[in-house]
């Protein structure tokens, strides 16, 4: 078995499922072996199934002859670009076509069970063997999700939405933009938000943020009617600083412009078809822009002045070995993907907590003449292969 080739294209038809359940005997050039004298996999005694699928022009072609997948070639499962990549293992035996064995699960990601590794798109590659069973490029050791302080926010409006469940609110400044001349931070999609609090912390305002930067009309503050609202009045009495003529004036079954504002009155072009009473909360809606959206029912009240912390899931590090082209190593210059030296080359890619994808490379077998063309390709151009 040669400890690496030049192909990273090796084809690769249909879908494959892994077995996690090991198995003491398989199938290893038409002869049964048992896993107890050829050392597989010693600390567990098994070697673990992988079932192609079966169909003209959708199954898998496992030993098919040259140019097919063979022992000591690389099974590499799922997507790395656009996808989840599960990890990879090392052919030690072919039963069929649409049966083979790997010789290890320690580097597949950990956390999975059959029906996660169910119909899983894959490619063959004959990247060296010793890079499957290194920590260094094993899923199973990478990382968990892990938060990041992204920044602070402020708020434009107190929301005191006493309870009214509300999902928009406003911030004062275009933070939509990767960093302002000012050093404020942006807010992504996807970011979570919470509120310091009076007994120190951060209390989450209900889900990750859904959509951000938006024009929307949101409820500006809420508060209590001074005196009765007869049915059929124009004219309401409540505490009116901070409201402005054409905000909206909403209580139960009314919703209605202010177009007029008096010494403790606001007032309507239409009069009011429902009676209000004294204490009842009314909000006062705004079209305004820089509103978040984070798809929740919030019911906490959050000052104006409060901290509103943004912390942000930087993601768990995905690991990958590659076959890297003289063409796409000249390709990759002078872009993310930028690697020292073609040939069999380690990949690790992240994202900081702005948000970037951050790329780092080591050249493991630097050589020539590697055939290319798998999918996932290394990197968001197809160029980089």
């Amino acid at each position: 078995m040669a400890l690496w080739g030049d192909k990273d294209d090796i084809f690769s038809s249909g879908t494959v499922s892994i077995k996690l359940a090991g198995v003491g005997t398989f199938y290893a050039d038409g002869q049964l072996v048992s896993t107890g004298k050829t050392g597989f996999n010693a600390a567990s005694g098994s070697v673990y199934e992988v079932i192609g699928s079966i169909g003209a022009g959708a199954g898998t072609s496992f030993g098919k002859g040259v140019g097919f997948a063979k022992t000591g070639d690389i099974l590499k499962f799922g997507k790395v670009i656009g996808g989840t990549y599960y990890g990879n293992g090392v052919i030690v035996g072919i039963a069929s076509t649409s049966l083979c064995y790997i010789g290890g699960t320690e580097a597949l990601a950990s956390g999975y069970n059959d029906a996660n590794l169910a119909d899983l798109d894959y490619t063959v590659a004959e990247q060296p063997t010793w890079g499957s069973q290194t920590e260094n490029w094993s899923q199973k050791t990478l990382s968990s999700e892990e938060e990041a302080l992204a920044g602070f926010v402020g708020l434009a409006f107190s929301m005191s939405p006493t309870g009214v469940a509300t999902d928009k609110f406003v911030l004062d400044g275009a933070y939509t933009e990767a960093f302002n001349a000012d050093g404020e931070p942006r807010v992504l999609v996807g970011d979570s938000i919470s509120t310091s609090l009076s007994s120190g912390g951060y209390e989450g305002i209900g889900n990750d943020v859904s959509v951000i930067g938006a024009s929307a009309e949101v409820a500006i503050q809420f508060g209590p009617l001074i005196q009765n609202a007869a049915v059929g009045v124009s004219t309401v009495a409540i505490s009116t600083g901070g409201i402005n003529l054409g905000d909206t004036f909403q209580a139960n079954n009314i919703c209605t412009a202010i177009n007029r504002i008096g010494l403790g009155t606001i007032g309507f072009a239409a009069t009011i078809g429902y009676g209000l009473t004294a204490a009842n909360i009314i909000s006062i809606g705004r079209t305004v822009s820089n509103v978040f959206t984070n798809g929740g029912t919030s019911k906490i009240g959050i000052a104006q002045s409060e901290t509103v912390r943004v912390t942000r899931g930087t993601g768990a590090d995905k690991v990958y070995i590659g076959g890297i082209s003289t063409h796409g190593t000249g390709s990759a210059q002078g872009t993310t993907y930028e690697v020292a030296h073609g040939g069999w080359v380690g990949v690790t890619s992240y994202f900081d907590q702005a948000g970037n994808l951050r790329v780092k490379s080591e050249t493991l077998v630097a050589m020539s003449g590697i055939a290319t063309g798998n999918n996932p390709v290394l990197g968001g151009d197809p160029s980089v292969s």
